[in-house]
């Protein structure tokens, strides 16, 4: 029985939950009916939930005044991302936090150590002919340790091919020669000394025949001549007038050789095959003997 307004209310239900409509109770002296109604609840309070604590709605039967309270789930925090407050190494641990948009609240984490190195490997650089080379270092990306350093490579060295003439030296200017490596295709020059003349052994030769008696004439003629063809196009150059002179006395003692020959009754025309007469004449006198002795 509950006390609404004036007077009495009365509610009575059955033993299988269904409504009496009418009953009348004696209070005292007063005999009051009651009457059956279906509540009229209408919000009267009302507490909003936050992050962590439930709200809650009240209701109030407009007829009677029974009232009733509606509990509202917390609503849990609405968290931002994770910050990180310190970075986490191979080997320590760190932290990072995040923060509720609508209390605020903070909300702490560990961030475990990773344990092992994250490694990485530096670029290689191979080595030329001229300039070392190495394999790249390793380090962890996540700490910075060098796990391995540099190993440099030697420079490999030029592969020359054999030295070939680019231009060939003169008396007057120098020449110069290249060779080429296979490996890089460097080109390396270098200089080649200028042709020396060397015309002192004909020159010696040449006094000689100028200087010498009639009868070694001919053999120092010989000499120079041999010397002269030693030399190389440049150095006869160098003597040209020597030898000029030298092809004239050849000539006159050509002509004395002539006369003499003549009036030797010797058919012989030069200077040289007047050598090689008397070299051929003492030849057979050389093999006359030489039978002789082996008669005797």
């Amino acid at each position: 029985i509950g006390k609404a307004g004036y007077g009495w209310e009365v509610k009575i239900i059955d033993e299988n939950g269904d409504p009496i409509d009418v009953v009348l109770i004696t209070e005292g002296d007063r005999t009051v009916t009651a009457v059956y109604h279906e509540h009229e609840y209408a919000l009267i309070d009302h507490v909003d939930p936050s992050c962590t604590a439930t709200g809650s709605n009240t209701y109030e039967c407009s007829y009677c005044g029974d009232t009733y309270i509606e509990t509202i789930d917390a609503t849990g925090h609405s968290f931002g991302e994770w910050i990180v407050e310190v970075e986490a190494t191979c080997f320590a641990s760190g932290s990072r936090y995040r923060v509720c948009a609508v209390c605020s609240i903070r909300e702490n984490e560990t961030v475990e150590a990773k344990v092992e190195h994250n490694v990485v490997s530096e670029e290689s650089v191979a080595a030329t002919c001229t300039k070392d080379g190495y394999i790249g270092r390793k380090t962890c990306s996540v700490c910075g340790a060098i796990i391995e350093e540099r190993t440099i490579t030697q420079a490999l060295g030029h592969e020359w091919s054999d030295w070939s003439t680019v231009k060939r030296p003169t008396t007057k200017e120098f020449g110069s020669e290249s060779r080429t490596c296979s490996v890089c295709g460097e080109i390396e020059y270098r200089e080649i000394e200028k042709i020396i003349v060397d015309t002192a052994a004909f020159k010696t030769a040449f006094n000689v025949v100028k200087n010498v008696s009639d009868a070694d004439r001919f053999d120092a003629i010989k000499k120079a001549i041999y010397e002269y063809n030693k030399l190389s196009n440049s150095e006869k150059a160098e003597v040209e007038n020597l030898y000029d002179e030298l092809k004239e006395i050849a000539d006159d003692y050509n002509s004395a050789a002539a006369a003499f020959n003549e009036k030797n009754e010797i058919t012989m025309r030069s200077a040289l095959t007047v050598l090689e007469y008397f070299e051929t004449f003492f030849e057979i006198i050389s093999a006359m003997l030489s039978m002789l002795n082996s008669i005797i």
